[in-house]
């Protein structure tokens, strides 16, 4: 399992980092349990940039246990994520292509030092 995370240094306020610890650990806990995380040759890829007055976050996992199917139903996590994000102005999008799951949240830049 391999992992890399890059992006520049960001200012988060004590909301921000309560929303985001609560997304992230979502992630990587379903990423360790169905996921990249959950095989040895499993990789994750978390990149961060701002630009125009908003922050983009993209997870990225490959070489986990092929995705065979969309979920059909929103899970507790997945509305955990939507809710807290939108707290926050941001959103969050999935996306299951069969080399691993995708997400990509967006946050208002303003939004972070709350």
């Amino acid at each position: 399992m391999a992992w890399m995370m890059e992006g520049p240094d960001i200012e988060l306020g004590p909301q921000a980092t309560t929303v985001l610890a609560l997304v992230f650990h979502e992630l990587a806990t379903n990423a360790a349990k169905h996921g990249a995380l959950s095989s040895s040759q499993g990789k994750l890829e978390v990149r961060w940039r701002s630009q125009d007055d908003r922050t983009t976050i993209t997870w990225a996992e490959t070489n986990g246990p092929p995705i065979v199917a969309c979920p059909t139903h929103q899970g507790f996590g997945t509305l955990l994520a939507e809710r807290s994000l939108g707290a926050l102005g941001g959103r969050i999008s999935l996306g299951w292509p069969e080399q691993g799951l995708s997400a990509q949240i967006e946050i208002p830049s303003a939004s972070l030092v709350r």
